[in-house]
């Protein structure tokens, strides 16, 4: 086993290589799983849970796409420098420094639902942005769960049980590297749009 000064003599570090990025494009992605994770918006000190769902790629919109064979060859050779790609997975959360604690972030596929106390307990449903994710009016359904993953439910329906209906289903996902605000020469993954799959 080498020691710590052999590998600091023996390594070259020019052949340092940045990891490969999740390429950009449309890709049919399936909900695995989703946790309810705390949120807080500083600007108005609202705390509270959100739906966060986890996501894994099942195919590729351009990769599929015999009409546009340059596309698909562009396509292929990014994806075959990435590697298992179908082996990603996605889940918009980060972990505090101080606490440890799993927060989630803004994100088009993750909802505020519940609303806490600055401890943590629930006080009541966020009314505001839980339309959002579900709305039953005048008899109509929206929402992410209606207009994206293509679920029906009754009135009556518990929202627990709308939160398990979504795992395995499909959704269609733009993905692609956006510039980030603070620092224009780095760019984070972000999912520019959800709709239903096709």
């Amino acid at each position: 086993m080498p020691t710590v000064a052999d590998l600091l003599k023996t390594t070259n570090v020019g052949n340092f290589k940045a990891p490969p990025r999740f390429p950009g494009g449309n890709y049919v992605m399936k909900i695995l799983s989703y946790d309810m994770l705390p949120f807080h918006w500083k600007k108005n000190d609202t705390h509270g849970l959100a739906y966060v769902p986890t996501l894994k790629p099942v195919s590729c919109i351009e990769l599929d796409d015999d009409e546009n064979p340059e596309v698909q060859k562009e396509m292929d050779a990014a994806l075959q420098k990435y590697g298992d790609w179908t082996a990603r997975e996605f889940q918009f959360a980060y972990t505090q420094r101080d606490s440890g604690i799993k927060m989630a972030t803004i994100a088009p596929v993750n909802f505020p639902l519940l609303e806490c106390d600055s401890d943590g307990e629930p006080i009541g449903i966020m009314e505001k942005q839980a339309w959002r994710f579900y709305l039953r009016e005048d008899g109509e359904e929206q929402g992410f769960v209606a207009d994206v993953l293509g679920l029906s439910f009754p009135s009556d329906t518990d929202l627990g049980d709308v939160l398990e209906a979504t795992v395995d289903k499909k959704l269609l996902v733009h993905v692609a590297w956006v510039p980030r605000h603070d620092d224009p020469s780095k760019s984070n993954l972000e999912f520019e749009s959800i709709t239903a799959a096709p």
